[in-house]
């Protein structure tokens, strides 16, 4: 299915990305209320679930949150991405929620004047929240990098950058391997180019760059379709 150089082209295996493009904000999680609170202090648990103890919350409900509140469209974004109130080592997020004001100006600032590499270097300052969860920060809240969309990076996105070697991706190849060891350490630059070129790939297939992203923090998506392209071939 795939090998150690960079001979699979994204483009070429998401041809028919338009597809999946008006699921990509649909994209939901069961999350529940007994993760959060009483673990974490926040006055406003309300705002995100209402009256119920279990809710699905897609990417559309946590975008909409930040039109009314920052803060909350934060907590959302975080909820959303870690449903079970933990990251998936066990570690809690404590620390994200002793700082929520500084996240919120942090963000504010960066909707105000694009990310920048200080900005980048502020924001994921906070010992134990780094990038996996800024990222996601940053996407919800429709942040921009030289004017495309700041989207998510994270473990899931990079195993399947790292399985495919996508040749549109050649150039970050480097600095995949780097991450294998930890990949909350990606480094501005590197963040940089992975938006634009998912920017780039998006342009070429006619959709959004979320739903590039989608795509790769879908793995099992890449495997059926290189699997689909293999038959085609054989037959």
């Amino acid at each position: 299915m795939t090998n150690n150089k960079s001979t699979t082209s994204f483009v070429g295996l998401n041809r028919d990305a338009k597809c999946i493009e008006p699921h990509v904000t649909f994209q939901s999680f069961l999350v529940k209320r007994r993760h959060w609170e009483g673990k974490y202090t926040y006055p406003h648990w309300q705002l995100v679930f209402g009256d119920k103890d279990n809710t699905y919350l897609s990417r559309l409900d946590v975008s909409n949150f930040f039109s009314s509140d920052t803060s909350v469209g934060l907590v959302s974004s975080l909820i959303w991405g870690f449903p079970k109130g933990n990251k998936p080592g066990g570690a809690n997020f404590e620390p994200f929620f002793n700082e929520l004001n500084f996240f919120t100006q942090q963000i504010e600032k960066i909707q105000k004047t694009a990310l920048s590499n200080q900005t980048f270097k502020d924001l994921n300052s906070v010992p134990g929240i780094k990038t996996s969860v800024t990222t996601k920060l940053m996407y919800f809240s429709d942040c921009k990098i030289d004017d495309v969309r700041c989207l998510i990076f994270d473990r899931r996105v990079l195993d399947t950058l790292q399985l495919f070697k996508f040749t549109e991706f050649k150039s970050l190849e480097e600095e995949f391997v780097k991450l294998r060891a930890n990949p909350q350490k990606i480094s501005f630059n590197a963040y940089k180019a992975y938006c634009t070129i998912c920017s780039q790939i998006a342009m070429q297939l006619g959709v959004t760059a979320e739903t590039i992203e989608y795509l790769l923090f879908n793995q099992n998506i890449q495997i059926a379709l290189a699997k689909a392209s293999e038959m085609e071939l054989v037959s």
